[in-house]
């Protein structure tokens, strides 16, 4: 081949490789359709609501306890000597006074009720003289055969010393009282001291429950 011929075919070859590319770039570099933004979906209206007015309910009344009424001043038929000298001028008190076989009860230094009782039996179980307070409410119990209702427990002394009702047997329901003549004449029980069922049911409205107590030594 010729050099002019070859250098024709050559120089038309790289025409048509130059013309490919510049048409390659063109095509490269043309822009291109962008797709379109989405639609942007508008927010809801919002409304108010018109809310109801809460109702406050109205307050419940509790009803005020019924206080107990004041113990009316309680004595024996024959009224003996209080020893006052033992009773404080404040708060509430109990006295047992052996001597005359009397529970006192007392209110800031005031006897609101002399109740005769029946100590321990002298020689044989006898009420040993005794000061502290009250303690818890035991209700009924049985011991020695025989029931007593609204008992309150004091101490230990070869076994419970409690006050308590007359001690009773039961018949057919019916309860049958112990030893009710000798309140407030002379010690009958084992230590405890007893005293009459309605005196019993008085304390126990009473509530001695903490109170201080001071019990005598016997004395004939």
């Amino acid at each position: 081949m010729s050099p002019v011929r070859w250098h024709f075919s050559g120089a038309l070859g790289a025409l048509v490789t130059a013309l490919a590319l510049g048409a390659l770039l063109l095509l490269g570099c043309s822009p291109r359709a962008l797709p379109p933004p989405p639609t942007r979906t508008p927010w809801p209206t919002f409304t108010p609501t018109a809310q109801p007015t809460p109702t406050v309910p109205s307050p419940v009344e509790t009803p005020a306890a019924s206080p107990l009424p004041r113990p009316q001043l309680y004595l024996p038929s024959v009224v003996k000597e209080c020893r006052t000298g033992l009773v404080p001028d404040e708060g509430r008190f109990l006295l047992v006074d052996q001597g005359i076989q009397q529970l006192q009860v007392y209110e800031d230094g005031v006897l609101v009720r002399a109740i005769p009782c029946s100590t321990g039996i002298p020689g044989l179980s006898q009420t040993p003289a005794w000061s502290g307070t009250v303690g818890e409410y035991w209700g009924t119990f049985f011991a020695d055969g025989l029931y007593a209702d609204d008992a309150w427990f004091l101490f230990q002394y070869g076994g419970n010393i409690l006050i308590h009702s007359l001690p009773y047997t039961l018949e057919a329901g019916t309860r049958l009282y112990v030893g009710e003549e000798a309140l407030g004449k002379h010690p009958s029980s084992h230590g405890c001291i007893r005293i009459h069922p309605e005196d019993a049911r008085w304390l126990k409205a009473w509530n001695p429950a903490g109170v201080p107590i001071v019990i005598t030594p016997w004395t004939p």
